[in-house]
């Protein structure tokens, strides 16, 4: 019988329905889910997340040792007797012919030497293009707006969020159809934002006009 996520340590009724409307709904997900898919969980830390996906897998060991049909051992099978072989007749004797001696003959071998193979250079991992939407300007804890900095939440997202950390961002804005060129400084949050929210920083000052535009990443 296959176990059920409440049969997991530490998932109750209302975690169980948080993980079924992520997708998670049986132990096999959980088991084979990452860190970063259940920490996006509300309530759910790397550490608790790691609990999770330990205890799943361990369920379904135990499961599958519970389900797994019983061998039969293998009956030995006996070596057949070999016949007794008969003895064979002695062979007469040969008489020697000495040889003669002859003078030692040497040959030269040429030994070929493999020059090593030359391995390719490993090709580094390209990220493709990942785009996001401007959410807002930022502010500080007056509530004045930063005239340099925004808030983008990223989309198409193939890598975690602090691998964008360093990349461009280019706006478009739309009161004057010039290209802006900022870059990701840090992650929007005092922790990992479920919403993938980062702060890119432009040299010169912003507009309003550019929030809910496209932002390409590079």
């Amino acid at each position: 019988m296959e176990p059920k996520i409440t049969d997991i340590p530490g998932i109750g009724a209302k975690k169980a329905d948080d993980l079924k409307k992520r997708g998670f709904d049986t132990v096999e997900k959980i088991a084979n889910a990452s860190l970063e898919e259940l920490t996006d969980i509300p309530g759910v830390g790397k550490v608790t997340a790691d609990k999770m996906r330990r205890a799943a897998k361990e369920l379904l060991e135990s499961a599958s040792e519970k389900t797994a049909p019983v061998k039969e051992p293998k009956k030995k099978v006996e070596p057949k007797a070999e016949p007794k072989k008969k003895a064979e007749p002695k062979a007469k004797k040969e008489k020697i012919t000495p040889v003669k001696k002859t003078q030692p003959v040497t040959l030269k071998v040429k030994t070929k030497t493999k020059k090593p193979k030359t391995g390719k250079p490993k090709k580094e991992k390209i990220i493709s293009q990942t785009y996001g939407v401007v959410q807002s300007l930022v502010h500080d804890k007056v509530g004045r707006s930063s005239n340099n900095s925004i808030i983008v939440r990223l989309l198409n997202t193939e890598m975690p969020l602090a691998s964008y950390i360093g990349r461009k961002a280019i706006v478009t804005n739309p009161e004057n159809n010039l290209k802006m060129v900022g870059k990701i400084t840090h992650i929007h949050g005092k922790r990992k934002s479920r919403d993938k929210n980062v702060i890119v920083r432009f040299n010169k000052s912003v507009s309003p006009h550019i929030i809910q535009t496209k932002v390409i990443v590079k």
